[in-house]
This record gives structure tokens, sequence and C-alpha cells, in this order.
């Protein structure tokens, strides 16, 4: 009686859904045969399934080893592999250059769109058109110029001072404090530190962890949702898919998850209202917050007094928001991973962790004494501690891809116009060319006068936690000011040792057979770990 009513006879269902099924299965069966057989990147090598669908590399972006899949891919079939239908890995310091250079034509991968929260409001981050980034980059680099990192550094000294009273928090008779999970701490402190750089307000997420911790929580969890859509470009490419974008997103993301994110959102958005009002308030010459002898105390004070170089007009709310939104996430997560990395490896190497101790007690008569400056600089096995410990446990493990905008060779390969390229980081900050045994935490490694001139010199060709070329990383000078200052004031005033019964805690055989301080690579890095104690060094 339906079947009559709605007009089909149930006896053709199943023969339908055959067909159906068949004509289904021979377009995917043409199509791998083209990307296979026919495609211009068909001679490259590389998994059988990578070379056919980009669901491979979606599926390893989603279990957070994507990076060191690569790095075991580019160990069996060489220094070029596709690792999707058009997407080209590159393991060499020459493809850097290529591919990163700011002359190069390539734009940022169309994957990248996929980040686009509703309004479809690009940011610094996730713009493609390059003449976009360049106009904003010029705005944005008010909030990260010399004069104004110098008005952020009571800002950062404030949050570390609160940090390392954390470390010794409930310490025993022997004067050993309770174990942290420094991984959890690192993040409250740099959290801490981009919403007081933000908004001119911290989350004080260190003060109360119950509170306003969710912050962590959300970026993680958004990071690993979006992560995966970057590594399936159709998303970014096809228009009716990307508009459909948010639910593929939830998949990856539980009813918590959601709660964070929402929350997260609404947070910043009304700190982002706030601020904004706050400038708006203000008079010529009236009202105006003074720092060291400049007129903002905070990156949206900077930027939001910053007009367009052409046009002469201000960003507007929903731009604002966008780059505030981004700031936090690329300013927190990124540096507490290195900072987490770096403890992990000085908890585990004392000569190593001794030897930097000596340099600051040597350099500084006082903790007081560590702020930026000449002394501070001159510290050049801190610099080359903070170093290896970004190529050990970089911010972004995995490709920051970028399209050919017109066919390009690269590493003599000719790569399509349209086809998306890059080199992972993980991979090239572990390859023997540049780095001897890549896997060891090897602070000399940066020291012309042990290594040789040559040997630092090919190092750094290869070393590229905050990418080259116009998207490079434009807060890399302020991650530089907290890696410096806070690791410098905890080794000169705290002795360090594991917590043996969490010592497996953050570490595993990443790759068989070495032992490393393991990250899970989305968008950003997700880290647990390393459980230290601490005791403070009497005067």
């Amino acid at each position: 009686m339906i079947a009559q009513v709605v007009g089909f006879d149930k006896d053709l269902v199943l023969p339908s859904i055959l067909v159906a099924f068949s004509v289904l299965a021979g377009y995917v069966a043409i199509q791998s045969i083209y990307y296979l057989y026919f495609h211009p990147l068909a001679s490259l090598p590389g998994p059988f399934f990578a070379r056919i669908t980009d669901l491979y590399g979606g599926y390893h972006a989603w279990t957070g080893r994507h990076h060191y899949r690569l790095y075991e891919l580019h160990k069996k079939y060489g220094p070029v592999i596709r690792y999707g239908p058009n997407r080209v890995s590159f393991n060499s310091a020459t493809a850097v250059k290529d591919i990163y250079g700011a002359t190069k034509p390539l734009r940022k991968s169309a994957g990248y769109r996929a980040l686009l929260l509703s309004g479809n409001v690009f940011s610094l981050f996730t713009s493609i058109d390059k003449s976009f980034h360049g106009k904003r980059r010029r705005i944005m680099s008010h909030g990260f110029s010399d004069a104004a990192l110098r008005s952020y550094e009571p800002i950062v000294q404030e949050r570390i001072d609160k940090f390392l009273e954390i470390l010794t928090k409930e310490a025993g008779a022997d004067g050993w404090g309770a174990s942290k999970n420094m991984s959890r701490l690192c993040a409250g402190l740099t959290f801490d530190v981009m919403g007081a750089l933000v908004f001119g307000q911290p989350f004080k997420i260190l003060e109360d962890e119950s509170g306003l911790s969710y912050v962590i929580d959300a970026i993680i969890s958004a990071s690993r949702s979006v992560g995966v859509m970057v590594h399936l470009p159709i998303f970014g490419k096809n228009n009716i898919l990307f508009k459909i974008r948010g639910l593929f997103r939830l998949l990856f993301l539980t009813l918590k998850d959601l709660k964070n994110i929402k929350a997260f959102l609404a947070l910043s958005a009304k700190l982002t209202r706030e601020r904004t009002a706050q400038e708006a308030a203000k008079t010529a010459g009236e009202d105006i917050v003074k720092a060291q002898g400049v007129p903002n105390k905070d990156i949206l004070g900077w930027i939001l007094a910053a007009t367009d170089p052409e046009t002469g007009e201000h960003l507007s709310l929903s731009d604002v928001w966008g780059e505030a939104r981004v700031l936090i996430i690329a300013g927190s997560d990124t540096t507490s991973t290195s900072l987490s990395g770096a403890l992990y490896y000085l908890s585990r190497n004392p000569v190593i962790l001794n030897k930097l101790r000596t340099e600051l007690r040597t350099t500084f008569s006082s903790e007081d004494e560590i702020w930026p400056g000449q002394k501070i600089n001159s510290c050049s096995y801190l610099k080359h501690v903070i170093e290896e410990a970004l190529r050990m446990s970089s911010p972004v493990g995995g490709i920051l891809w970028r399209e050919a905008a017109v066919d390009h060779v690269v590493q003599g390969v000719n790569i399509p116009a349209g086809t998306d390229c890059g080199v992972p980081v993980y991979s090239i900050h572990h390859h023997t060319d540049y780095f001897h045994d890549p896997h060891v935490f090897n602070p000399d490694r940066w020291d012309e006068n042990i290594v040789g001139a040559e040997a630092v010199a090919a190092a750094k060709s290869a070393w590229i936690p905050f990418q080259i070329g116009s998207r490079g990383c434009i807060g890399r000078p302020l991650a530089n000011m907290e890696l410096t200052l806070t690791l410098a004031r905890i080794i000169y005033s705290f002795e360090i040792r594991v917590d043996e019964s969490k010592r497996s805690v953050g570490q595993a055989d990443v790759i068989p057979g070495h032992t490393e301080f393991e990250t899970k690579d989305q968008l950003t890095a997700e880290t647990t770990g390393p459980f230290l104690q601490f005791k403070k060094i009497e005067a």
C-alpha cells in the first residue's frame, strides 16, 4: 500500500541498490586506476592507499601519530613520497626553501578553509590568499614589534612568578614539592600569559585550575577535530562539503568537548567585545595605559590601534575576534609543548641540566636579575637547550601544506598546479643528513666550537619549528621570550627530579628503539607529563 502511494515497486528496491553500488564501485575503481597509473604524480612512491585517497592521511591524523608515520614512510620510500592523490611530502632542506621560501609560487592549502568557523572570517593563520595575508600581517606585526615585546615583559614575568610558586606547593619536610604534570602546568602558564597579552587579563588558570581550565580542554579537542579535516582537502575545495564541515567535526567531539568549545568561544567573544569597547571609549591622548614608554599594554591594544596600510581602516569586531582566538591557541598550546619537552629531557639528562644551571648561576647573581637583555642573551647554552627542545618537541610535528599556484619544481620534482606539498617537521628534525644521532637530546649540536660551523649550518637549514618565509610564525619572538625566561628561572632556582612512580608517563618508543617525549600531532601538539618534583635551591 505504501509502495503504491509513494509510487515505486518494492521488487525494484534491491536491484536499484545493487546498480547504485556497482556504479559507485566502478567509479572508485576507475578513479583509483587513474591515480595509480595515469595521474601526473603516478610515478612517485608511497603507500597504496595514500596514493588513491586522502582518507589515509586523515586516519593517521586522527590517531595523532601521522608525524611519526611520515617519518617511517620517508625511511622506507626515500626523500619524496606521495601522501595523497594530490599531495607530496618532501624530506630535505632543499625542499624547505623550494616550498616555504617567501618568493615561491605557493599558497596555503585549501584544506585550511576547514578551520573557519561560522561567518567564514579569515585570520592571519587561516588566510589562503597571499595578498590578504600580507596586509593582515602588516597590521598584526604592530602587536609583535620590539616596543610591544618590551611592554609585555612585566606581564610575562608576573605569570612566571605564580607558576614558580606552584612548583613547591605542598612541599614535604625534605623540601620537595608534590609531583606535577608539567604538560598541564605549562599549559596553564602559557594560556594565562596569552590571556593577559591578548585580552589584558589572565585566565588565572594557575590560581584556580578548576575555573577556566576548560579553555585548555577546548583547544585540545577542537584541534583534534579540525586537524583531521586539514588532511581531507576536499572539505576546503568542495563548496557543498565546505558548508557542512561543522557536521563532520561532530564525529570527533564528545558532548563535553562541544560544551567546552562553546564556552571558550563565548568567553573569547565576550572578552574581545569588552577590550574593543575599552579602546573605543578612549579619546585621543586620554586614558591610555603606559608601559615602559609605549601606549598599549596588550596585543589587542596594538592591533586595535593599527590601520590597514592601504585603506586606513581598522579591523572589524569579527576580524579582531578571529585573530584573538587564533592568538590564544597558537601562542599557548605550542609554547607549552616545547617547554614541557625541554623539562622532560633536562630531567632525564643530569649532565646537561647541571651544565645549564652552572651557566645561569655564573651569569646571574640572583633570580631577580633574569630579565630580557644582554645578560640572558649571553647564555649560549640556554639558547642551545631551547633550540634542541624545539627540534625534539616541535609544536607542529606534521606538514604545513602549501598548494602550488602554478607548476613548480621542488627538489627536482615537478609539482603540478593545484597540488599540495610540504615538509614534515618531525621527519626533517630527525634526518641524519642534518642531525647526528637525531634521537638523542644534545644541545652541543648547536655549538660551532664543538661540532663546527658546517654542522651547525646544516642543522639550521633543516630546523623549522617556526617555519620560514612570509608565513613564518609572527609570534616567534614572544615564544622565545616565554621559553627563555621560564626555563632560566626554573633551572636557576630549583632542583628537579622525576616522579619515579610516573616515569613512563609522557615517554614512548615513538619510533622502534627510540624513547622520546611523545606528542600527539593534530593541528597542534597534545602531550602528557612529564611528572616532576621541584625543590627550592637555598641562596
